[in-house]
């Protein structure tokens, strides 16, 4: 079994690194990786684990990025987390998101006073990454909507500051690291965006793009079957994983993927492991 794409409190899931460890040697997973958004922390708490045995670690990342008017998240597989453009950029990204949780902070002080400064304090001073996600989860936890209302009222103010950088550089970095960078989740974009995944592959194949998630909870068998005929017509190496969170989205089972919560088989997916 493989698992390419999981998250834990170093981003926004919600179970340590040697947590998620326990629970792969537990499920048998022979291969995974932890991608946390934005920060290589779980790379170098790795570093002081022992691993079970038979069990392969790749280095990786979810990093945010943006093509043209279009967010999307460009994994980093085999990095060097201790890569001086990687760290850079890492940082980068951290301040930008910063100065967007002040300035959603700020325009929710303003327009509704329902955050107590305590408890901006303690979003602000989270070791994590933080995120709008934080802020949701406090406003869904005192009563203010279902997650949906909260970010669509409350997290969406006008001019809202980019923490995302373009995709090109953020190919270009994970290179730079020695990794190979893979678009994660297309089913996300085309149900944002409402567009076939296409034509965003072959803009971002120009760019550098080695590969495309063609396994995610999010997608269905049919999803998975379209994304493996893009990624041969276009030479791309293919991935998959859970996309765990932990607890913040229960629905999802690590190991297991695709609407029908399938295991991941190495031999289902196309990567240089």
């Amino acid at each position: 079994m493989i698992d390419m794409h999981i998250h834990t409190k170093n981003s926004d899931g919600t179970y340590t690194t040697k947590e998620i460890i326990e629970m792969i040697q537990e499920l048998k997973i022979k291969i995974f990786s932890i991608t946390d958004h934005d920060n290589i922390k779980s790379n170098i708490e790795i570093e002081k684990i022992n691993l079970p045995n038979n069990t392969i670690y790749i280095p990786g990342i979810e990093l945010s990025a943006h093509h043209k008017s279009i967010n999307c998240h460009i994994l980093g597989y085999k990095i060097d987390h201790k890569n001086e453009y990687l760290l850079k950029e890492c940082e980068l990204i951290k301040k930008r998101r910063n100065k967007k949780i002040i300035q959603v902070l700020k325009y929710i002080k303003d327009n509704y006073g329902i955050i107590t400064p305590e408890e901006e304090k303690y979003i602000l001073e989270k070791t994590k990454t933080i995120s709008r996600t934080d802020i949701c989860d406090l406003l869904e936890k005192k009563g203010y909507g279902t997650r949906k209302e909260i970010y669509i009222k409350y997290l969406t103010p006008k001019d809202l500051i980019t923490h995302r950088s373009n995709s090109k550089k953020i190919i270009e970095v994970i290179h730079k690291s020695g990794g190979v960078a893979v678009l994660a989740h297309p089913k996300e974009i085309e149900n944002d965006y409402k567009i076939e995944i296409e034509e965003l592959i072959k803009e971002l194949i120009k760019e550098g793009l080695d590969g495309i998630e063609i396994y995610n909870t999010i997608h269905t068998e049919e999803d998975v079957i379209r994304y493996k005929i893009l990624a041969q017509k276009y030479n791309l190496i293919t991935t998959g994983g859970s996309d765990f969170h932990g607890t913040n989205k229960p629905e999802i089972n690590l190991g297991k993927t695709t609407k029908k919560q399938i295991k991941i088989k190495i031999k289902d997916i196309n990567f240089p492991y």
